[in-house]
C-alpha cells in the first residue's frame, strides 16, 4: 500500500521559509534548525543496514514502516534487513568486524548489546539537531533509560509493545459463560478458565494460551537477577513473589483437561478460549481476514495482580544505533525521522502503538485494519505501565532454571518452594560460572 511522504514539495518551501523567518512555530530557533537538519541528509548514496534478532517485523512492514518511506524521504538512502540466522548469528557477526547501522529490537534486548559494547549513546545526537525527547510518553522515556549505567540513552522509540486478552467469542457462546471483562484479574480469568476447559463431541476445547512463562512473568514485574549483586531472585519474598506466580500457574495447569496453549491453537485449531499475549497478534488476525478465514474474536485489557489490576511491563520497540556503523549520523536522523507525527500516523493506522503523547496519533490506532473494526480497541489503553524491574545482565543466564523449575512443578516432581529454592541455587552457579 502507498504511504505518506513527509512533505509536499509546497509543505517543504512552507517550512523552509518558515525556519527563516521564525514566524509561524512557537519552538526557539535552534529547535527549528535542528529539526530541519534531521530532515536532510547528504547526496551520496549510502545503504543503512538493520539488524533483527528477537523482536518480531515482517518483511511487508520493514517495507512499509521503513524502507519504502525512508526512500522516498531520502533517496540516497537504501534500508537493507538483516535476519538473525545460523550464520549471521550476533556473536559472528561481531567478531568478523561487520555489523548493521542499526538494530531493530526491543527494549528487554539492551543489555545483551550494550554488553558486547555495539550501541551509540544518542545523547550527543540529540543535543547536536535539539532533538525533542519530551514529545515521547513518559513511561517509554523510563523504560530506555532504565538499562542505562551514567544516563545514556540507547534506543529511538518506535513505538510500544501492547498486551492484551484475546478471545474467542465462538467457544464462549457455545457453553453460554460470559465473556472475559475489562479490568479481569488473573484469579478472575482462572475462575473463567475453570468454567470453559472440557471435552466435547470429541472436541478438547482449553481456556488459555499464553506466550510461555518467562514472558509472562515480566508482565507481573518479578525481578529475576539483582542488577547490583548478580544474586538469583527466585525466593523473593512479598505480595508480588515468584512463589504467587508458580501458585497461579499451576492452578491453570491443574484444571483437568486443560493444556496451556499458544497461538496456532488459538487462530488456527480454534479450540482455545482466551490468549493472553501482545500487539503482534493483530497482524495475525488480519491475516486471517484475508485469507477468507476470520477468526470471531474481541479483546479485552490484560489480567493484573490483584493489588494493581491495569498494570502491565513497558516494552518500546524502536532502533539502536550501532557503535560499528560508519554512517551513525545518518542512522540516527532517519531513526529521528521515523518518530515525526506523518510517518507514526502511518505506523498506527496498521495497529502499531505509538510512542508519542499526540492524541491524533492514538486515535489513529488501528484505522486501517478490517479485523479491528467493531472491537474493544480501548481495551489497549486501559492498560497502565508499569516500572519494569531492571533487566540485569544475567537474565538470560537464570531464566531457564526459572522454567525448568516450572516443569518439574507442572510434572509433580516437585514442591514450589523447593522448585524455586533450587533454581535460585542452580541459577548463582551458573551465573558465578560465566563471572569466572
Amino acid at each position: 500500500m502507498k504511504t505518506r511522504t513527509m512533505f509536499h514539495a509546497s509543505s517543504a518551501l512552507i517550512l523552509a521559509l518558515t525556519v527563516v523567518t521564525g514566524c509561524s512555530s512557537g519552538k526557539p530557533s535552534s529547535d527549528r534548525e535542528g529539526e530541519a537538519q534531521i530532515d536532510s541528509i547528504g547526496q551520496e548514496p549510502i545503504t543503512l543496514t538493520v539488524f533483527q534478532e528477537f523482536t518480531g517485523i515482517t518483511d511487508e512492514e520493514f517495507n512499509r514502516f521503513i524502507a519504502e518511506p525512508v526512500k522516498k524521504k531520502f533517496p540516497q538512502v537504501t534500508m537493507q534487513l538483516v535476519r538473525s540466522s545460523q550464520g549471521k548469528t550476533i556473536e559472528n557477526m561481531v567478531s568478523s568486524g561487520e555489523f548493521p547501522d542499526l538494530i531493530y529490537a526491543s527494549s528487554f534486548d539492551t543489555i545483551r548489546y550494550t554488553g558486547l559494547s555495539l550501541l551509540a549513546d544518542l545523547n550527543a545526537n540529540f543535543k547536536k539537531y535539539n532533538f525533542d525527547l519530551g514529545k515521547f510518553e513518559q513511561s517509554a522515556i523510563n523504560e530506555v533509560k532504565l538499562y542505562a549505567d551514567n544516563g545514556q540513552f540507547y534506543m529511538m522509540p518506535l513505538f510500544m509493545n501492547f498486551a492484551s486478552l484475546y478471545y474467542n467469542k465462538d467457544i464462549f457462546d457455545k457453553f453460554a459463560v460470559p465473556y472475559p471483562k475489562d479490568g479481569m484479574t488473573w484469579e478472575e480469568v482462572l475462575e473463567l478458565s475453570r468454567k470453559i476447559t472440557r471435552s466435547d463431541n470429541g472436541q478438547d476445547y482449553y481456556a488459555l494460551g499464553f506466550n510461555g512463562a518467562p514472558r509472562l512473568a515480566v508482565s507481573f514485574l518479578l525481578p529475576v537477577v539483582d542488577a547490583k549483586t548478580n544474586k538469583a531472585l527466585f525466593t523473593n519474598s512479598g505480595t508480588n513473589s515468584w512463589k504467587r506466580f508458580f501458585e497461579l500457574m499451576k492452578a491453570f495447569n491443574d484444571i483437568p483437561g486443560n493444556k496451556l496453549a499458544g497461538f496456532a491453537e488459538f487462530g488456527k485449531n480454534r479450540n482455545v478460549a482466551m490468549l493472553a499475549s501482545y500487539g503482534a497478534r493483530l497482524g495475525e488476525f488480519e491475516d486471517l481476514h484475508k485469507k477468507g478465514t476470520p477468526l470471531n474474536w474481541d479483546m479485552v485489557t490484560f489480567p493484573g495482580r490483584q493489588e494493581e489490576p491495569l498494570v502491565v511491563e513497558t516494552e518500546v520497540h524502536g532502533l539502536m544505533v550501532t557503535t560499528a556503523s560508519k554512517h551513525q549520523d545518518e542512522a540516527f536522523k532517519v531513526a529521528a525521522w521515523l518518530t515525526q507525527k506523518e510517518m507514526q500516523l502511518e505506523m498506527a493506522k496498521y495497529g502499531k502503538l505509538t510512542a508519542l503523547k499526540d492524541p491524533d496519533v492514538k486515535q489513529a490506532f488501528g484505522a486501517n485494519l478490517e479485523t479491528l473494526k467493531g472491537k474493544n480497541v480501548q481495551a489497549i489503553f486501559k492498560n497502565k505501565y508499569g516500572k519494569n524491574p531492571p533487566r540485569a545482565k544475567y537474565y538470560d543466564v537464570a531464566v531457564p532454571h526459572m522454567v525448568q523449575a516450572i516443569q518439574d512443578v507442572y510434572k509433580g516432581n516437585t514442591d514450589i518452594n523447593t522448585a524455586l529454592r533450587d533454581a535460585e541455587e542452580k541459577a548463582n552457579k551458573a551465573i558465578q560460572d560465566q563471572i569466572k
